[in-house]
């Protein structure tokens, strides 16, 4: 018998069965992860349909299961191991790896399905049944405008970024955690930090600007197939219906554009060498956001298409270049320079995501490169892999009647 004290404070005490079976679903979860780390969300999921409702994601939990197995003095014998299979102890382990298999050969099936598909449907097509497909179950309310506007604007101009959301990824590592239900909490929370600055300049303009790797792409990667919790289709429609929100929410303050470019994360082919230029789902997800303001005669929200890859705005003679970041170096002091000459426009500011740490760089005489930050925060790839680690934040810029505009990181 072993002892821990649960988030409330109380003292559980765990059977030696709890323990046996503990143990033998964190092994097996170290070994389906590639990263050999244990999924405590998961296997707390896992003990409960083994029928052992007093297990925990807690650090006090794991420390006591850890314990145990420092005690043994290695995991459960082969013996052992053997003797829960054939008492079938363990099935929520079998159906567990079972899925995990069974999901990654069917995404595999269709990812190679796709990729025979694709280049015989032209975007059009794609885009229109992405949209009857993603409309067909959703009911969206369309806003209505009771509040009264408020004094006269002062003219200030807001710009939002909506940077590496990531949707759809799953995170449990070391201290950091995101899922689709932390996304929702942080749009809200960004929503609410908006408004202040609304309230506080007086302003009654805002240009949302999506800056790509809205989702998580689960065949970027092999961790992605066992960290992403939803299919690509279900992050489109879901993390759509949240951006009209978002819209929506902000409009009932201010007159609103929206435009989003796309991101590695979002491109249908994984491999980018197999990807198509422009084809990528956030196109899928603007589509929908078109829809809805087209459809919902909405007088203060504006679709405004983007290209592809970049977006360019012009507030008050001050030009704005927004791109992703991952086929345009902004770490190059000369990014900004090259860009101006390539569109034949004198950039004040280039604006990127990707790299989930934000920086402002002065590049030029009142010229800057600024990189907007993740709101999905560190994860696996980037604490193991490239070993970085940085805070969850977003970007805006206020630009005034003058010219004069500000950068600012709007920590979550």
């Amino acid at each position: 018998m072993r002892t821990y004290t649960n988030k409330s404070g109380e003292t559980i005490e765990v059977s030696d069965a709890h323990l046996d079976i503990a143990i033998k679903i964190k092994e097996e979860l170290q070994k389906a992860s590639p990263s050999r780390r244990t999924s405590w969300t998961q296997h707390k999921r896992m003990m409960e349909l083994e029928g052992f409702e007093d297990s925990e994601n807690s650090e006090s939990y794991r420390c006591m299961i850890k314990a145990e197995q420092s005690s043994r003095g290695s995991l459960p014998t082969a013996v052992k191991s053997a003797e829960l299979l054939a008492d079938n102890k363990i099935q929520s382990i079998k159906d567990e790896i079972g899925n995990i298999r069974l999901n990654k050969f069917e995404a595999q099936q269709e990812f190679n399905k796709l990729n025979r598909m694709k280049r015989e449907l032209s975007k059009d097509v794609l885009l229109v049944e992405g949209v009857e497909r993603a409309l067909r179950d959703k009911v969206f309310v369309f806003p209505t405008y009771e509040q009264a506007r408020e004094s006269e604007s002062n003219d200030k101009v807001l710009i939002v970024c909506l940077s590496d959301v990531h949707y759809g990824s799953y995170v449990d590592v070391d201290g950091f955690h995101y899922d689709t239900e932390t996304t929702r909490t942080l749009m809200d929370i960004y929503h609410s930090k908006i408004l202040s600055i609304l309230q506080e300049h007086n302003i009654q303009k805002v240009n949302v600007v999506g800056l790509g790797d809205y989702f998580e792409h689960d065949s970027m990667r092999i961790q992605n197939t066992y960290n992403a919790e939803k299919t690509l289709t279900e992050q489109v429609v879901d993390f759509t219906e949240m951006v009209i929100q978002f819209l929506v929410n902000l409009s009932s303050h201010a007159d609103v554009t929206y435009a989003a470019i796309g991101g590695n994360h979002d491109r249908i082919a994984g491999n980018k060498n197999d990807s198509i230029f422009g084809e990528h789902m956030v196109t899928v997800s603007n589509k929908i956001v078109e829809t809805f303001v087209k459809y919902s005669q909405s007088e203060r929200i504006t679709y405004v298409e983007a290209k592809p890859y970049h977006h360019k705005l012009e507030v008050y003679g001050r030009n704005f270049l927004f791109v992703h970041g991952d086929t345009t170096s902004v770490k190059k002091s000369s990014v900004l320079a090259q860009q101006s000459v390539l569109h034949g426009v004198n950039f004040d500011a280039i604006i990127s995501g990707h790299y989930h740490t934000y920086s402002v760089s002065e590049v030029g005489n009142d010229k800057y490169v600024a990189i907007f930050g993740s709101m999905k925060g560190s994860d696996e790839y980037s604490l193991y892999t490239i070993g970085t680690s940085s805070r969850r934040s977003q970007g805006v810029i206020i630009v005034d009647s003058s010219g004069e505009f500000e950068i600012k990181q709007i920590k979550l």
